[in-house]
Formats: C-alpha cells, sequence, structure tokens
C-alpha cells in the first residue's frame, strides 16, 4: 500500500512548495501561497513539512477566520502524528481571535475535544465531547459535528467501550464526512472480534482508495495490517509494515510509522528473531526521541513484551507500570489490547506485585463487561483471573472461550498458562496435553520463541518429542518462502492476470500488488513475468501430480 500515492498523484506539491521557498516574505502573493501550499503539505500526508510551513505563516496571518482554519489544519496533522497535547495552545490561539465563525468556532472546539480524549479521563472527556457535538449541530457545520463524534468514537475506544465507539462514527450524518472514519471502523471491528466485517470494509475502502474517493492508501495499509497481525498472517503484517515504513520515509510522513515498527518489533520478537526486535525498537525511540507522551506508552508496552518474552520481568515490571499509570490520564487503544494485558498480568505476577496484578485484572474485567458478546476480551479477562489468582478453571474457561475467537495466537497463549498452572496442580497428563497443543498451535503460527519456551516446559516434566527436532525453518528462497499473500499473486499472475485485475480479485491496490511481485521476483530469483511463469509451470506440475499420487481410486 503506497502513503505515499497522495503526494506522488499531486505534481503541484513539489511545484508549490519550491515556489513558497524561493519566494521572499515580503512579497504579496507569498502568504496566499504558502497558504495553498500549506493545504496541499497536509492533504498530502507530509506532516512536518505541513507544521513548519504553519508556523511561518502564522505571524503573517491577520484575517481571524483564515488564522483559524489554518490552526485547525494543524491540530489535524498533529493528531495524525500522534502529538495531541500540542493541539491545545494553537486551538486556544485561534479561539482567542474575534470574528471568527460559528462554524470555524465549532470546529476548534470539537478538535479541542478530540484531542483531549486521549489526555483527560472518561468522564472529562465524554461530557467535552457530548458538549462539542451540541454546538457543532446549532452551528450546522458537518465538518464539525463529525469531529466531535470522532472526539466521543476515541473517548470511548480509550475506555474500552469499543461497540460504544463505533455507533458514534456510524451516526455520522454527512457521507463525505462518514467516510473518513471508515479506517478507524474497520479497527474497532477488530477489537469486538468481528474480522469478516472487517474484511469486507477492507475491501470496500480498498475499492475507494482506487477511485479517489475519500480515503488515502496509508489508511487502507494500516488497517490491513492490523488486521493481519490479530488474526496471526504475520508474514502478511510484515510485509505491509515494512512497506508502510518504507514509504513513510519517502514521503516525510510518520501518521503511521512508529505503530508500524513497533507492530514490526512485536512480530519479529514472536519469531524468535530478536536482533530485528531490538533493531525495530531502537530506530523508534530514536525515532520519537523528545516526542509525546502516547508514544512514549505505545514504546513502553512493546519493550514490555520484549523482556516479558525472555523471561526478564524485572526489567518489564517498572514499563508495566508506566503504562498503567501513564502521566496526565494518557489512554490509548494499546493499553487495551487484549494481548498486552495477558503479559502485563504475568509480569506482574511474577514480578511479585500483587498490587499490580490485582490492578491489571480490574481493567480486564471491566473490559469484559463493556464488551460482554466478544470472545476475545471475555476470554483474556479470565486468563489473566487465572494467572492473578492462580485459578486452575478459570484458566479452563479462558481456553474454551478463546476457541470461538478469531485470534489463535491468543488461544495457543492461554493454553500455555493452563498447562502450566495443570502441571503446577500435580496435573501432569492434562498440563502436558495443554502444553502440546499450545506447542502446536504456536508452531503453526510461526511463534517460534513462545513455541520455544512451551518446549522448555515440556522438557522439564520430562517429555521429549520427534518433531521438535524434526521441524523445519521457513526457507528464505523458493515457493515455500513466499508467504500466502505472495503465493495468491503468483497463482493469479500465472493464470493471465495483469496487475490491476489481480488487484480487484485480492481487494489490493495495483501498487501492493507490484509491491508483492518485487518480492516474488527475488525469492524465486527471476526477473520478469515470462521467467515467473516458467518456474510456475514446473511447481504446479509437481503439485499436480502428488495430488494425482495421493488421490483414492
Amino acid at each position: 500500500m503506497n502513503t505515499a500515492e497522495p503526494a506522488r498523484m499531486n505534481p503541484n506539491v513539489n511545484l508549490v512548495t519550491g515556489a513558497v521557498a524561493v519566494l521572499p516574505e515580503t512579497d504579496p502573493s507569498w502568504l496566499d501561497l504558502g497558504c495553498t501550499a500549506f493545504r496541499i503539505l497536509a492533504d498530502a500526508r507530509h506532516e512536518r513539512d505541513a507544521l513548519a510551513l504553519a508556523d511561518r505563516l502564522a505571524p503573517f496571518v491577520t484575517d481571524p477566520n483564515q488564522y483559524a482554519t489554518l490552526q485547525a489544519a494543524a491540530a489535524w496533522s498533529l493528531w495524525s502524528m500522534g502529538r495531541a497535547a500540542e493541539m491545545f495552545p494553537r486551538l486556544d490561539a485561534a479561539c482567542a481571535r474575534k470574528g471568527i465563525s460559528k462554524s470555524l468556532h465549532a470546529e476548534l472546539v470539537s478538535l479541542r475535544a478530540l484531542g483531549g480524549s486521549r489526555g483527560e479521563n472518561y468522564e472529562a472527556a465524554l461530557v467535552a465531547g457530548r458538549s462539542a457535538l451540541d454546538g457543532s449541530r446549532s452551528s450546522g457545520s458537518e465538518a464539525a459535528e463529525a469531529t466531535a463524534s470522532r472526539a466521543l468514537a476515541e473517548t470511548s475506544m480509550g475506555d474500552g467501550r469499543f461497540g460504544d465507539a463505533l455507533q458514534y462514527l456510524r451516526d455520522i450524518a454527512s457521507p463525505a464526512e462518514a467516510v473518513k472514519t471508515i479506517p478507524t471502523q474497520i479497527l474497532l471491528l477488530q477489537l469486538i472480534d468481528r474480522y469478516d466485517e472487517s474484511a469486507a470494509l477492507l475491501a470496500h475502502a480498498q475499492g475507494l482508495v482506487d477511485r479517489g474517493s475519500g480515503i488515502l492508501p496509508a489508511d487502507v495499509a494500516f488497517a490491513r495490517l492490523w488486521h493481519d497481525y490479530s488474526v496471526g498472517k504475520f508474514d502478511d503484517g510484515e510485509t505491509e509494515a515494512l512497506r508502510i515504513i518504507r514509504e513513510c520515509d519517502e514521503v516525510h510522513e510518520d501518521t503511521y510509522q512508529v505503530e508500524a515498527r513497533l507492530l514490526l518489533e512485536r512480530i519479529a520478537q514472536i519469531r524468535g528473531r530478536y536482533a530485528d526486535a531490538e533493531r525495530h525498537l531502537a530506530l523508534t525511540v530514536a525515532d520519537i526521541a523528545g516526542g509525546d507522551e502516547t508514544r512514549t506508552m505505545l514504546i513502553a508496552v512493546v519493550t514490555s513484551w520484549l523482556h516479558e518474552s525472555r523471561g526478564d520481568y524485572a526489567r518489564a515490571l517498572p514499563l508495566v507500570r508506566e503504562v498503567m499509570h501513564a502521566r496526565r490520564g494518557v489512554r490509548h487503544r494499546w493499553r487495551n489490547q487484549p494481548g498486552w494485558l495477558v503479559v502485563a498480568a504475568r509480569c506482574a505476577v511474577r514480578g511479585g506485585d500483587a498490587g499490580l496484578a490485582a490492578e491489571i485484572q480490574s481493567l480486564a474485567a471491566g473490559l469484559a463487561e463493556r464488551n460482554p458478546e466478544v470472545a476475545t476480551i471475555v476470554g483474556i479477562a479470565e486468563q489473566i483471573r487465572g494467572l492473578v489468582r492462580r485459578d486452575v478453571e478459570a484458566l479452563r474457561r479462558a481456553t474454551t472461550l478463546l476457541e470461538r475467537s478469531p485470534r489463535p495466537f491468543l488461544l495457543a497463549d492461554a493454553e500455555a498458562d493452563f498447562g502450566r498452572a495443570l502441571l503446577a496442580d500435580g496435573c501432569r497428563d492434562a498440563g502436558v496435553a495443554a502444553l502440546d497443543r499450545a506447542w502446536d498451535r504456536f508452531q503453526a503460527l510461526g511463534a517460534a520463541s513462545d513455541a520455544e519456551r512451551v518446549q522448555r516446559s515440556l522438557q522439564g516434566t520430562g517429555v521429549r518429542r520427534a518433531r521438535w527436532s524434526s521441524r523445519k525453518q521457513k526457507p528464505l528462497t523458493g515457493w515455500d518462502s513466499l508467504t500466502a499473500m505472495e503465493q495468491r499473486v503468483a497463482r493469479l499472475i500465472f493464470e493471465g492476470h495483469t496487475n490491476r485485475s489481480a488487484a480487484n480479485v485480492l481487494a489490493l491496490s495495483s501498487h501492493t500488488v507490484n509491491s508483492h511481485l518485487r518480492a516474488i521476483f527475488g525469492k524465486l530469483g527471476v526477473n520478469s513475468r515470462v521467467q515467473l511463469i516458467r518456474v510456475l509451470i514446473g511447481h504446479v506440475s509437481v503439485e499436480h501430480r502428488l495430488r494425482s499420487e495421493t488421490s483414492p481410486i
């Protein structure tokens, strides 16, 4: 997915920004040209460049409505970059100007509520959002009303009220404004286990991108990354994250870069590639040096995950405390991620912090109460209860609940905790059986580090398994080195599809298909579609022969 596409599709980006750079600020046309350049940069997600230009322009803007428009757009850029706290001085300065239109004032107030959705407590943020929604409706501004609805959705999401958040977005009346919220709706659908709907909305969103209808390619790429990661498609998630990072670098846009790199770190850690995980983490830390507290919290989440996977609870525990007791009440959906909450509870229990463990259990129980129909959330609440209270039956209930979840990694993790608890209770046969199931699940997902931990637990009981020594690493070249998505792309090309028609079949963009093809060429050692088809002819022939040999007569 190409986050740079908006800039490349708009040839005015380089032209107008170049003109602003060379035109003296004393020129009568400089301000108008600068405002045009700012809008182009903001629309193309050149966030850092847009903010720098906004700061140059602001002292020259005397018209209150133009000034408010500038600062509102700058606030949106800051929001996209995760720097919510920096929105307030700009918005307050704009509100202080006399003569602002009612609709613009409503937008500023709604943006302030949006910024506060992460930095204040739930009740205060809810009051601010509702007040902004009432004000925007009386102003008649559809844009301000949509912003207020987004503020309420973010407030609800931060408090784990995912169904409420989704409804706020779906209540937006303006079709033009509602379409901008589709990526967030996709993330919310994933949080409440509605992955079929998430996949369908992803396909719809990709169609909108292809038609240039209100959604940027980066938005869809980011939503797809989370979808793939959550359902255990780690190869595809890794490919998507790498693409987002590479293309964010190209256009100096960091809207999704931090989360993409942190998910890369998490996937590398799951794979057991700790050197890669530490490299991704170090690059993220360097990139946000001096950044906002929200992103600092995300770093703490992922770093605690890394330490826990190595069994280093002494280093993980302070980071878990940092996330749970974030300064200024910073709230973010990452803190409510089911996988992290389990890790946090495990760190608190094994690190000997009973108070923190009870606090995490209470948070998980609250999430389950607010989302009682979501198997994943209710399941991890039982898993955390079992860990904190050493309750084997709660862990058994967790595995039963998580069998209904579309997130296979979480089921494997619960099976592992259940197996260890059974062993600790002296139920060796049942414990070994649970750990064997967990190992098989982790191995199928390519979760090498977790499979290794389960294997060590089994070895501690004297168990040995022939399949441990026979397991194969994923090859780096050849057909079996391709991800599932890359194999699907290759087969479609073999069947005669163009990049565009393959993209339509897979609900991807042509650019994404092209990126997959580049990866396929490299892994198969070919340089053209013709060579690819020749390789696949041989592969398909082998597949056909194997099917014939194994089919019943």
